[in-house]
């Protein structure tokens, strides 16, 4: 997941019409799939960011 994959996402997102604008369901389940994807892409970052944290404090502790 990157946030590249979820701009692109959006490019190609097309939207329902109806009379009185979009279809509201639509909006919904795009919004709930967005949060989705940026929160599985916060996650991935987090585990990635602590394990380069936990390599540089090992780094650091090896050395005494």
């Amino acid at each position: 997941m990157s946030l590249q994959l979820i701009a692109d996402k959006l490019d190609r997102l097309t939207w329902r019409r109806r009379p009185m604008g979009v279809d509201e369901r639509q909006v919904w389940h795009v919004i709930e799939r967005l949060d989705e994807m940026y929160r599985q892409l916060y996650r991935e970052q987090e585990i990635r960011y602590e394990a380069l944290l936990a390599q540089a404090r090992g780094k650091a502790g090896g050395g005494r």
